[in-house]
């Protein structure tokens, strides 16, 4: 429990603290003589008259009714005062601007009693409010403020303080001379400008993060720091609609609508800085969307009644608060250590949130809480949720610069090992097809020499026949597999020169059974580029043909001249068509691809580089194999240009 342990002493700190802050403040501003009773008025109707006849119970200079439609009565008595000096009275925060304030004249009913008494011969006098600020900060201009001017008497004074709200009806009571009033305005203004001043440049910060990495955790706290902003300062009485738009809405409508947003972005930046601290995901994520839907159903509540909207709002929250606290303390791994001030900061902020959600609600023993310390607290936090960001940014970057460094690492090791095991393959092949091509030729030879003993048409000459065949074949893999290493090295030499297509159609009628192939050439035309890789594409073409096409048919070789735009001497296609056999045709996405046969194809030799080699012989010499089927024939088709 050593994350519970940190939490609590941290909020005691941080609650020490506000409240050393907020015990000087009352010292210098507050008279301890001053007696306060209260009465809580359901219907909201009463008079002055018909209040001051009800039973008041002793109170505080914090009332607190909570999130209630009632009015708030409050029965003042005032001690003379000293040195004849001018009493002031203000009721923070200024938010509040249903205010009403009444000296009671004669006779006057001592506000501890807390008997009924009948008042019928008093008489009432309504002070006015000030609710300008005047001589102090730029913010006063734009800031209302709720303060009374009570004059000196020798005499005790008793007043009636009528409070009512449309949010929560909280708020704090200062009565001091016009010294001590100064002051306690000028520190206001001091502390207002300050946490104006600190927090725009985090926001902007935020801002900037959210943009840059688009992650949740910062574009959730990112949205809660500004509508926290924005809620202080509409506490303050900024009229935040009046002062931007010139619409002039009620400071606490504004503030109903607000609250929602603030709490459910809030709850949704612990919700992921939970998720990253290593807890399961799922569940939060489903947390999260059945929170949005109630905070979204919520929102739209808050414009038909308020009060039953934010009551729901406080209860969602506090069952999120105590959920996520309750993650916190069980799911964190103990021997995380650098996870402990991260999972005391999120858990403070539950806690927080939790005691200001009972506050605001009224709740007994914690409605006597001043509402400022709340708000001092989660501003101190303020800094520190900004470290924790920091430091989840720097151990974010920190992580990726170790996964890329790895990453680069691993890859300069995969690429020497590739490079060594592709040597090491090259090698091979070329002793293991030079070890071979040596008794091939033999073969070869010595199959030649028989031949020319051994009469046409024999059995021999057969056997002959087809040891030359499986020779030639074997000799034609070996030379694809060294073109293939020459072409994954980029070792292909392209070494124009012009010749006749007459020349390479003698050649190719040379190098294949041309009995099978019928040359349709009716033109003789000049070319320049590579010879040997446009025979090889060729050759490889009119080879795959005959091997696939239907038995008997007979393969076409064509030629054809064609116009074209960007070449001004026009351009040479080569044609090769077969009719379709029995393995039917090939897959149009596939046929080119290394390896590529079809299941039905695997009954003949090969080893399915022929067309992918052909294909990128053909980017060397700037030209392009396609295939067209048509009815029962396919073709492939090549194009150059002419000289």
């Amino acid at each position: 429990m050593n994350i519970i342990k940190s939490c609590i002493v941290l909020v005691a700190l941080f609650t020490q603290f506000g409240w050393s802050l907020n015990t000087v403040a009352a010292q210098t501003t507050s008279d301890k003589r001053v007696s306060i009773a209260s009465f809580e008025d359901k219907s909201g109707q009463l008079t002055a008259n018909e209040a001051l006849d009800q039973k008041y119970i002793p109170s505080n200079e914090r009332p607190n009714a909570g999130l209630s439609k009632s009015a708030l009565w409050l029965k003042i008595k005032i001690p003379p005062s000293q040195n004849n000096e001018k009493q002031y009275l203000t009721v923070w925060p200024p938010r509040l601007d249903n205010i009403e304030l009444y000296r009671v004249m004669e006779p006057a009913l001592a506000p501890d009693s807390s008997e009924n008494t009948t008042q019928s011969a008093a008489s009432f006098e309504r002070i006015p409010i000030q609710s300008e600020r005047k001589n102090f900060s730029f913010f006063s201009k734009f800031a209302r403020l709720n303060n009374f001017e009570l004059g000196n008497s020798d005499t005790p004074q008793v007043f009636l303080l009528k409070l009512k709200s449309d949010f929560a009806l909280q708020a704090k009571l200062k009565i001091a001379n016009a010294d001590a009033s100064v002051d306690g305005l000028l520190n206001q203004e001091f502390v207002l400008g300050g946490i104006i001043l600190a927090l725009i440049p985090l926001i902007f910060i935020l801002l900037a993060l959210s943009v840059h990495y688009k992650s949740n955790i910062y574009t959730s706290y990112f949205f809660t720091l500004s509508s926290t902003l924005i809620l202080y300062l509409l506490i303050q009485g900024f009229n935040l609609s009046k002062i931007l738009f010139g619409i002039n809405v009620e400071i606490e409508n504004q503030m109903i609508h607000l609250i929602v947003v603030n709490t459910l972005c809030s709850l949704l930046f612990i919700s992921f800085g939970i998720e990253y601290l290593g807890i399961s995901g799922k569940v939060l994520a489903n947390g999260r969307k059945i929170m949005i839907v109630l905070f979204g159903l919520d929102f739209i509540g808050t414009f038909y009644d308020a009060v039953p909207a934010l009551k729901f709002l406080a209860f969602t929250g506090l069952i999120f608060s105590f959920f996520y606290v309750y993650t916190l303390s069980v799911y964190i791994p103990q021997y995380r250590k650098s996870q402990l001030i991260v999972a005391s900061i999120f858990i403070s902020m539950s806690l927080m949130g939790i005691f200001a959600i009972l506050n605001i609600l009224g709740l007994s023993g914690i409605q006597s809480i001043d509402t400022q310390l709340f708000q001092l607290t989660r501003l101190v936090l303020v800094p520190f949720i900004f470290g924790t960001i920091l430091w989840v940014l720097e151990k974010e970057n920190e992580e990726k610069l170790i996964a890329i460094s790895s990453e680069k690492t691993l890859q300069e090791k995969i690429s020497t090992a590739e490079i060594q095991r592709r040597v090491l393959y090259e090698n091979f092949i070329t002793m293991l097809v030079h070890e071979i091509k040596t008794p091939l030729s033999t073969i070869q030879i010595a199959s030649s020499s028989l031949k020319r003993h051994i009469s046409e048409n024999s059995p021999e000459q057969k056997r002959i026949d087809n040891i030359s065949a499986s020779t030639n074949e074997i000799n034609q893999i070996f030379n694809k597999c060294l073109q293939v290493i020459d072409i994954e090295n980029q070792t292909i030499a392209v070494d124009p020169i012009e010749f006749t297509l007459g020349m390479l159609v003698e050649d190719l009628k040379k190098s294949i059974n041309s009995s099978l192939v019928d040359f349709e050439v009716s033109y003789n035309p000049r070319i320049n580029t590579d010879y040997v890789i446009l025979r090889t594409i060729i050759l490889n073409l009119l080879t795959n043909a005959i091997k696939y096409a239907k038995e008997g048919s007979v393969i076409k070789f064509a030629t054809h001249s064609m116009t074209s735009s960007t070449d001004a001497n026009g351009r040479l296609l080569f044609k090769v068509t077969n009719q379709i056999g029995t393995v039917g045709s090939p897959d149009p996405e596939r046929v080119f691809s290394r390896y590529y046969r079809s299941e039905s194809a695997k009954q003949f030799a090969g080893s399915g580089l022929g067309l992918w080699l052909s294909q990128q012989l053909a980017t060397y010499i700037n030209s392009n194999i396609n295939m067209l089927i048509q009815k029962d024939e396919i073709s492939f088709q090549l194009e150059l240009s002419l000289i």
